[in-house]
């Protein structure tokens, strides 16, 4: 992905206040932002994915 798309998603996510710039070139989650939007759906559907894929990694290193 181009560093300016990249930029533009992280200047938009700064405005809806998800993240905040840190430093230069850091930039952090912001738990309030992040706690606010904990029920929307498309959290949901993240943390599914989340959970399938740790499921998926935990099998993949279980002993034979």
């Amino acid at each position: 992905m181009p560093r300016s798309n990249v930029r533009r998603c992280l200047d938009a996510l700064v405005e809806e206040g998800v993240v905040r710039k840190e430093n230069e070139h850091g930039y952090r989650g912001e738990l309030d932002g992040l706690a606010s939007r904990v029920d929307a759906v498309y959290f949901q559907t993240i943390r599914d994915a989340i959970v399938r894929a740790a499921d998926e990694l935990k099998a993949l290193d279980a002993p034979s």
